[in-house]
């Protein structure tokens, strides 16, 4: 068993992981351990290979603001990267900044324990490894603990079963008989894209989505040409902004304008393309707002039946709740099921009877062949990274715990009861583009690790009362939305349905951003930092209580 000793220990080698390992050893020169499952990196982007993945957030913005290289995969001219294209520039932007020598990879983290005695934290792993650090990150990622239905029948199948967040290397669908369950982003993205290759693909949905075009293209010379002439400075006002997703925000509500106006809008970005652009683009107010949500959401709805020729189909299709999931935007998507290797079951209302040893059953006797059933079933977001990892925080608390059932944190980065432990990505983070939402959060805890030096601190702690405002003032903001009207991941409701619960903050980029300034600027009024001498006093007074 080895055992070493170091500044940081990060957990996840994806977009959080990497930008914390090149903050941390690179601009602050700590000595940093990543440890990462996959056997490179990616996060997100290593483990989901399905067919047709790829961003739907613009090129532009879905990368490192700080570092305008890119891989030699990596497409100058597409509005989104695919995939690989990203897994590609991840690995490249982990070797040209040396960070491969930092990752063990092929290695998990089973447990975190936080040792007082000497204010350092102790991660185990699979392979009998023990290290000790000052700090320990948590950049497991939103999306990184897959979810699988309970479906009856399902052990006794003899075909191949797969989770889109599993893709098997260099598997095909091509000529199969596929079943798909889930129509999330992940799982309208495979449909779309699977379905000219297999023989039959039967979709099992659930929840009809609101899905509009993701608008793929090339960028013209002069849109390219803008952008990488002014990177930096297109980066300064994007963070300004609520999403920071690369376009311009409005401020004109839905109801300001007449219905000819209004839907002209609607028009122009269904033409466009980009769903964080259909409902962040067009008006101010179409996730908080429940007239104009649903103006938004019935001029989708026309589109259904405008494309969708079967009009049961349609009709399937056609979302009943309020615009307000996370944004679907997949180009085809709808005309896929004009295809006549293509068939839709509602689960609501023909539910599955069992699953056969060579396809599925439904109540109502249908029966389908099926070679290969997919689940598209998603994840159990933000703190279902921490359900293989057990980390144990001051007297042995357990995180997912002193979570509970409406997991917070100060930010999305800090907890009380675990000094010196920050999550990025963590409950109550910033909803927001996720790449400068990421590089936010982890600038923060550089400059609270920074302070923590120069101050000589040796615990930085989040005092509870600022994480119980921080929770109150998160879930007021979330339950001001139309996405606290629906069942989602976002309120983790795909999971826990009987008590969803706020996980973001949806106050905005910039607004976050000047609450991350605040702190630093007024050296941190809502964390407690102990000096070796108070900490050995905190050490007397809990020995003078237990005698």
């Amino acid at each position: 068993m080895s055992y070493l000793k170091c500044d940081v220990i990060i957990i996840g080698a994806g977009v959080s992981g990497l930008y914390a390992a090149h903050k941390l050893s690179n601009v602050l020169g700590l000595h940093v351990v990543g440890i990462e499952k996959g056997s490179d990196a990616g996060g997100t982007w290593y483990w989901n290979r399905y067919p047709g993945v790829q961003a739907d957030t613009d090129s532009h913005v879905y990368r490192y603001s700080g570092d305008p290289t890119v891989s030699l995969s990596w497409d100058r001219t597409a509005r989104y990267q695919k995939g690989d294209q990203i897994r590609d520039y991840l690995q490249d932007f982990m070797k040209r900044h040396d960070l491969d020598e930092i990752f063990q990879f092929e290695t998990t983290a089973t447990t975190a324990e936080f040792k007082e005695e000497r204010a350092r934290w102790e991660v185990r792993t699979d392979k009998g490894q023990t290290f000790s650090a000052r700090f320990l990150i948590g950049a497991a990622g939103v999306l990184s603990k897959p979810s699988l239905p309970s479906v009856p029948g399902l052990e006794t199948f003899t075909g191949q079963t797969i989770h889109t967040a599993r893709w098997p290397e260099g598997m095909t669908l091509a000529g199969a008989k596929v079943a798909v369950f889930g129509t999330g982003s992940t799982g309208c993205q495979l449909i779309a894209n699977a379905a000219t290759e297999v023989e039959e693909m039967v979709v099992f949905q659930r929840t009809a989505q609101y899905v509009v075009p993701a608008g793929q293209r090339q960028w013209t010379d002069g849109e390219t040409q803008h952008y990488e002439e002014y990177f930096a400075e297109l980066w300064d006002d994007w963070r300004l902004t609520r999403l920071a997703c690369g376009f311009e925000e409005p401020r004109t509500g839905a109801q300001d304008v007449d219905e000819k106006t209004r839907n002209e809008v609607f028009e122009k970005a269904w033409e466009e393309g980009g769903g964080f652009n259909f409902m962040f683009g067009t008006f101010s107010d179409i996730a908080f707002n429940r007239v104009s949500n649903d103006a938004a959401a019935d001029f989708i709805k026309q589109k259904i039946k405008t494309i969708v020729t079967d009009k049961e189909t349609a009709k399937d299709l056609t979302p009943i709740e309020p615009y307000a999931r996370r944004p679907v935007a997949v180009d085809n998507y709808y005309e896929t099921f004009n295809r006549d290797n293509i068939s839709l079951v509602d689960t609501k209302r023909n539910s599955i009877r069992s699953v056969t040893p060579h396809g599925i059953t439904l109540d109502d006797g249908r029966f389908f062949e099926v070679d290969v059933i997919v689940f598209a079933t998603g994840f159990e977001a933000v703190d279902g990274a921490y359900r293989d990892f057990d980390v144990q925080g001051r007297g042995g608390t357990n995180l997912l715990e002193h979570w509970g059932d409406a997991p917070s944190s100060y930010l999305g980065i800090a907890t009380p009861n675990f000094p010196n432990f920050f999550t990025v990505l963590g409950p109550l983070g910033v909803f927001s583009n996720l790449p400068p939402g990421i590089e936010a959060q982890v600038d923060f805890i550089a400059e609270v690790i920074a302070i923590a030096d120069s101050t000589e601190a040796t615990t930085i702690e989040v005092y509870p009362d600022v994480v119980d405002r921080w929770a109150i003032e998160s879930t007021e903001l979330a339950q001001s939305s139309v996405f606290s009207e629906v069942k989602s991941w976002i309120f983790g409701s795909n999971i826990h349905t009987q008590s969803p619960r706020a996980l973001f903050y949806f106050g905005g980029l910039g607004s976050y951003r000047q609450r991350l300034r605040d702190e630093i600027d007024n050296r941190l009024p809502s964390f407690q930092l102990s000096t070796p001498s108070r900490l050995a006093q905190q050490r007397e007074g809990a020995q003078h209580v237990q005698q």
